[in-house]
């Protein structure tokens, strides 16, 4: 899996549409590496990831890739209470605009 991040600065200067596609298509990226289905495009951000057959130990890795990605640090208590990428995206966008990213 690719070990980039994202520049912070240039992602919160994004209109919200285009900073909400970003993350969408990146995040969507990391969990279809992990559930592979890279070749899919059925993977829903509404739909329960548990449910679609990630582990724990895997979703452990993709919030270790979105961390180092985004540069922040993502609450492991969101991600088993509500387990869709939709949530997780929200939480992506808040930690990125409001805390600019960084990690705490």
């Amino acid at each position: 899996m690719p070990s980039t991040s994202v520049n912070l600065q240039q992602l919160r200067a994004l209109p919200k549409t285009d900073r909400e596609m970003l993350l969408e298509s990146i995040v969507l990226r990391t969990f279809r590496e992990h559930l592979f289905l890279e070749d899919s495009d059925d993977l829903s951000v509404e739909e329960n990831y548990f449910d679609l057959g990630l582990t724990s130990l895997q979703l452990t890795e993709v919030k270790e890739h979105i961390e180092h990605t985004f540069e922040c640090e993502v609450d492991t208590t969101l991600l088993f209470n509500d387990p869709t990428i939709a949530q997780l995206l929200e939480h992506l966008d808040e930690l990125i605009t409001q805390n600019g990213g960084s990690r705490q």
